[in-house]
Protein backbone atom coordinates (compact mmCIF):
# COMPACT_ATOMS: atom_id res chain seq x y z
CA UNK A 1 0.00 0.00 0.00
CA UNK A 2 2.89 2.33 0.78
CA UNK A 3 4.31 1.81 -2.72
CA UNK A 4 1.02 2.87 -4.29
CA UNK A 5 0.44 5.78 -1.89
CA UNK A 6 3.98 7.08 -2.26
CA UNK A 7 3.74 7.00 -6.05
CA UNK A 8 0.37 8.76 -6.03
CA UNK A 9 1.63 11.43 -3.65
CA UNK A 10 5.03 12.13 -5.16
CA UNK A 11 5.06 10.83 -8.73
CA UNK A 12 2.57 9.60 -11.24
CA UNK A 13 0.05 6.98 -10.19
CA UNK A 14 0.87 3.35 -10.88
CA UNK A 15 -1.62 2.28 -13.50
CA UNK A 16 -2.07 -1.09 -15.19
CA UNK A 17 -0.06 -1.45 -18.38
CA UNK A 18 1.22 -4.06 -20.81
CA UNK A 19 4.62 -5.70 -20.37
CA UNK A 20 6.31 -6.26 -23.74
CA UNK A 21 9.66 -7.29 -25.21
CA UNK A 22 11.31 -6.79 -28.56
CA UNK A 23 10.70 -9.27 -31.34
CA UNK A 24 12.80 -10.00 -34.41
CA UNK A 25 10.38 -8.07 -36.65
CA UNK A 26 10.65 -4.78 -34.79
CA UNK A 27 14.47 -4.74 -35.18
CA UNK A 28 14.14 -3.88 -38.88
CA UNK A 29 15.57 -0.61 -40.16
CA UNK A 30 13.36 2.39 -40.90
CA UNK A 31 13.88 1.85 -44.63
CA UNK A 32 12.74 -1.78 -44.40
CA UNK A 33 9.66 -0.81 -42.42
CA UNK A 34 8.88 1.98 -44.87
CA UNK A 35 8.92 -0.55 -47.71
CA UNK A 36 6.59 -2.85 -45.75
CA UNK A 37 4.18 0.03 -45.09
CA UNK A 38 4.22 1.00 -48.78
CA UNK A 39 3.38 -2.59 -49.76
CA UNK A 40 0.67 -3.00 -47.11
CA UNK A 41 -1.06 0.35 -47.70
CA UNK A 42 -0.14 1.81 -51.09
CA UNK A 43 -3.35 3.87 -51.26
CA UNK A 44 -2.40 5.75 -48.09
CA UNK A 45 0.68 7.25 -49.73
CA UNK A 46 -0.87 8.03 -53.12
CA UNK A 47 -2.53 11.28 -52.07
CA UNK A 48 0.22 12.57 -49.78
CA UNK A 49 2.57 15.41 -50.60
CA UNK A 50 6.28 14.89 -49.92
CA UNK A 51 6.05 17.20 -46.89
CA UNK A 52 3.13 15.27 -45.40
CA UNK A 53 4.95 12.00 -45.99
CA UNK A 54 8.05 13.30 -44.16
CA UNK A 55 5.88 14.25 -41.20
CA UNK A 56 3.80 11.05 -41.06
CA UNK A 57 6.39 8.43 -41.96
CA UNK A 58 8.38 8.45 -38.68
CA UNK A 59 5.17 8.11 -36.67
CA UNK A 60 3.87 5.28 -38.84
CA UNK A 61 7.21 3.48 -38.51
CA UNK A 62 7.09 3.89 -34.72
CA UNK A 63 3.52 2.53 -34.62
CA UNK A 64 4.51 -0.44 -36.77
CA UNK A 65 7.39 -1.22 -34.39
CA UNK A 66 5.11 -0.96 -31.35
CA UNK A 67 2.63 -3.36 -32.97
CA UNK A 68 5.43 -5.89 -33.50
CA UNK A 69 6.43 -6.05 -29.83
CA UNK A 70 5.72 -9.36 -28.14
CA UNK A 71 3.29 -9.14 -25.22
CA UNK A 72 4.58 -10.94 -22.14
CA UNK A 73 1.77 -9.92 -19.78
CA UNK A 74 -1.19 -7.63 -20.09
CA UNK A 75 -2.82 -5.67 -17.31
CA UNK A 76 0.06 -5.55 -14.82
CA UNK A 77 1.23 -2.89 -12.38
CA UNK A 78 4.97 -2.28 -12.54
CA UNK A 79 6.38 -0.90 -9.29
CA UNK A 80 9.86 0.57 -9.64
CA UNK A 81 11.89 1.21 -6.52
CA UNK A 82 15.38 2.56 -5.92
CA UNK A 83 16.73 -0.96 -5.62
CA UNK A 84 14.82 -3.02 -8.18
CA UNK A 85 11.08 -3.32 -8.18
CA UNK A 86 8.36 -5.84 -8.83
CA UNK A 87 5.31 -6.59 -10.96
CA UNK A 88 1.88 -7.39 -9.63
CA UNK A 89 -1.64 -7.90 -10.88
CA UNK A 90 -3.86 -4.83 -10.49
CA UNK A 91 -6.70 -6.95 -9.08
CA UNK A 92 -4.37 -8.46 -6.48
CA UNK A 93 -3.02 -4.99 -5.87
CA UNK A 94 -6.45 -3.53 -5.12
CA UNK A 95 -7.40 -6.54 -2.99
CA UNK A 96 -4.15 -6.27 -1.00
CA UNK A 97 -4.47 -2.50 -0.60
CA UNK A 98 -8.08 -2.76 0.58
CA UNK A 99 -7.09 -5.46 3.05
CA UNK A 100 -4.33 -3.25 4.44
CA UNK A 101 -6.68 -0.25 4.63
CA UNK A 102 -9.27 -2.35 6.46
CA UNK A 103 -6.62 -3.52 8.96
CA UNK A 104 -5.53 0.08 9.60
CA UNK A 105 -9.14 1.21 10.08
CA UNK A 106 -9.81 -1.76 12.40
CA UNK A 107 -6.80 -0.84 14.53
CA UNK A 108 -7.92 2.81 14.63
CA UNK A 109 -11.46 1.91 15.72
CA UNK A 110 -10.22 -0.51 18.38
CA UNK A 111 -8.06 2.21 19.91
CA UNK A 112 -10.82 4.82 19.56
CA UNK A 113 -13.54 2.70 21.19
CA UNK A 114 -11.26 1.37 23.94
CA UNK A 115 -10.66 4.94 25.07
CA UNK A 116 -14.40 5.69 25.05
CA UNK A 117 -15.38 2.48 26.83
CA UNK A 118 -12.70 2.78 29.48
Amino acid sequence: MADMRHAAAHREMLLPSVLVRESEADKKSDAEISEILNREEPDFYDGLSEGAREILEPHRIWLWRMNQLETIASNVVIVQKQKGGYIRSPVDSVDYDLGMLTAIMDAFFVVLFKKRAG
